[in-house]
């Protein structure tokens, strides 16, 4: 069993990038070795400036929180489930990196508000984050079932399907659990498992 919050890159992503120039800087802050050609193949191919939502994003900030995402986490979650065959998806809002830490780790004796404070690109920031008990103590079923028995289970919440060919995840939202095309842009994964930016 793995999972991926919904917006894993918003902490490492400035929010200051608004054009090709910015996102091509990023890109190659980010990934230092990266040759022009697979900088070429990133920004034009993998991740083009199509702001329609088509490719997941509206915003040269959001298409550089994209390519994070996908680089750092979400690709990896993606070949990690090819072993697990189980795939969830933490869309609590706003869903991002580490927030469902104060879901697993949630008992009756904490509180169920707590804030976290983050080193980011602009500096220090604290997020908010109210947990849904619901989601919690389902969140630590469906973990507790799969350390157990290999299955991910929770007394009634769906199973967390196999993720095969029709790509299918639970999704934990803050409106409930529910089990849900998964959205991975397959090719995007494909390049970056092939290392092609080191």
């Amino acid at each position: 069993m793995t999972a991926h919050n919904s917006d894993e890159g918003l902490l490492f992503t400035s929010p200051l990038i608004n054009s090709s120039e910015a996102t091509l800087q990023f890109a190659t802050s980010a990934f230092p070795h990266i040759s022009q050609e697979s900088l070429k193949y990133l920004n034009g191919i993998l991740y083009p400036k199509v702001f329609d939502g088509s490719q997941g994003y509206f915003t040269y900030f959001e298409r550089a929180k994209a390519m994070v995402a996908d680089a750092s986490f979400i690709c990896n979650v993606n070949q990690e489930s090819q072993l697990t065959k189980s795939i969830g998806l933490f869309s609590v809002y706003p869903g991002y990196h580490d927030q469902d830490q104060n879901y697993i780790y949630y008992t009756n004796s904490t509180s169920a508000s707590s804030d976290q404070t983050y080193t980011t690109l602009l500096g220090r920031q604290t997020l908010m984050n109210t947990v849904n008990t619901t989601i919690a103590f389902a969140l630590q079923d469906y973990i507790s079932s799969f350390v157990v028995d290999g299955k991910p289970e929770r007394a009634g919440y769906p199973g967390i399907p196999i993720h095969g060919s029709e790509s299918s995840l639970i999704d934990l939202s803050g409106t409930g659990i529910g089990v849900t095309p998964d959205s991975i842009i397959v090719e995007r994964c494909q390049w970056w498992q092939e290392g092609l930016y080191y």
